[in-house]
């Protein structure tokens, strides 16, 4: 696979222990082909973006949420997708 990405993170501290971090990124890849697709390479387009939100609720324990958005577009049948993602999770550092 040859890749070229950009990527971009940023995170700011917008209200007492509350954090915000965004993240954009683009990729153009050229793969080589495989068993799926007949050896035939496929040259594809990725680019996304996701928002955290964290919340330090004590010393400990930090919650946070992320929504994710992903496309793919390629030059192979039915290799594009778009992806929405939702998490939720729970930190306890020591």
């Amino acid at each position: 696979i040859k890749l070229n990405y950009v990527r971009h993170t940023a995170s700011w501290n917008i209200i007492n222990r509350t954090l915000l971090s965004t993240e954009l990124f683009y990729e153009e890849a050229d793969e080589s082909g495989g068993f799926l697709n007949n050896g035939e390479g496929e040259h594809l387009h990725r680019y996304g973006g996701a928002l955290t939100l964290g919340y330090q609720l004590t010393r400990h324990v930090t919650l946070g949420a992320r929504y994710q958005y992903i496309q793919k577009d390629s030059d192979v049948a039915f290799r594009d997708y778009k992806q929405n993602r939702v998490s939720l999770d729970a930190t306890y550092s020591f």
